[in-house]
């Protein structure tokens, strides 16, 4: 039986968005949460910032991905989001990482009538 866990993930800003993401331990071990940190900027910052804990540190990452890319397609569900995820650039498949995008809550949704258009100068 695999070794899955889920993490609630959020972006506490304006809008709290939430992201659950389940992580199949089995999969994600050390050194491969090492490699995808690695292959992003800055991974030794992000690495610092969660006690050296490379596991911690990918989860989230791919929250901050996925929170991203949510934002980016605000009508996608959740599959959708995980989709996008896995396609994207330096994670690999769930077979390679072991993540599956579950969840995405608090998303805002943008009303026409709230937005103006002025014209400006330049």
């Amino acid at each position: 039986m695999a070794d899955i866990r889920t993490f609630l993930c959020t972006w506490e800003q304006s809008w709290d968005i939430e992201v659950k993401i389940a992580v199949d331990f089995d999969i994600l071990k050390t050194k491969r949460a090492a490699e995808i940190n690695a292959f992003w900027v800055d991974a030794d910052s992000r690495l610092a910032s969660c006690d050296d804990e490379p596991i911690s540190t990918v989860i989230r990452l791919a929250a901050t991905a996925a929170i991203d890319l949510a934002i980016s397609n605000s009508h996608a569900s959740a599959a959708e989001i995980d989709r996008l995820f896995h396609d994207s650039e330096g994670w690999g498949d769930y077979d390679y990482n072991g993540i599956r995008i579950t969840d995405v809550v608090g998303l805002p949704q943008v009303d026409f009538e709230q937005v103006t258009a002025d014209e400006v100068d330049g």
